[in-house]
């Protein structure tokens, strides 16, 4: 099987996404690397994970922080690491529910609150891409949405 291959048109300014093995962000930003070396690359954490030299601590965002640099990302450039913070992470999923009709998970809203904190440094007209990795089904019971 052949997948379709898309074609932009116009580079993408930065890749933005969590990491929670690391795998995924890894994977993806060195194929991005390869075919524009300008394509910054800006991993996601919760505070309580360690990318950003923080204490690591519980929190409630599921799916990505670390508490061991991934072995993955030993050769990889990584531009930046933005922590978010779990109210922030939940805000995003909240909104993205009211103003996009997208039920996201916590991991996804941490990436969207990160990507939109990219966009405000970057000039007009950018192109930015993350990852959406979860949905938001098993946070219906914490009433995320009142």
């Amino acid at each position: 099987m052949t997948l379709p291959v898309y074609e932009l048109k116009q580079p993408i300014t930065a890749f933005v996404a969590g990491a929670g093995s690391g795998g995924t962000f890894a994977g993806v930003a060195k194929y991005l690397q390869e075919k524009d070396a300008d394509t910054k690359t800006i991993v996601v954490e919760p505070e309580g994970s360690i990318l950003n030299g923080g204490p690591a601590h519980s929190h409630r965002i599921e799916g990505i922080g670390v508490e061991f640099v991934p072995p993955f990302f030993a050769d990889l450039q990584i531009d930046q690491t933005i922590t978010v913070s779990d109210e922030d992470a939940f805000a995003e999923v909240r909104r993205m529910a009211q103003e996009q009709g997208f039920f996201i998970g916590s991991s996804s809203g941490a990436a969207i609150a990160a990507s939109l904190k990219v966009a405000e440094s970057l000039p007009e007209n950018s192109t930015i891409v993350t990852i959406f990795p979860d949905s938001s089904e098993r946070y219906m019971s914490e009433n995320i949405y009142d």
